[in-house]
């Protein structure tokens, strides 16, 4: 995975981070990429939420 952009924010007691990530040239699909995440999550003790950029923007649109 290449990251192509990242950004960070304080919401209050949150710490957000949103990172934009180009995986056509991973050897593992989304699924696989987004259980590595999990389980890196969970000994860290965060949370992270992993989505495909289509479904974002179908979500995000005006």
């Amino acid at each position: 995975c290449d990251i192509t952009d990242l950004s960070q924010k304080l919401m209050g007691d949150f710490y957000t981070m949103i990172i934009m990530l180009d995986i056509s040239n991973s050897p593992k699909d989304l699924s696989e990429i987004q259980n590595d995440l999990n389980v890196v999550a969970e000994k860290m003790k965060i949370k992270v939420y992993l989505q495909h950029e289509d479904l974002f923007r179908f979500m995000h649109r005006v």
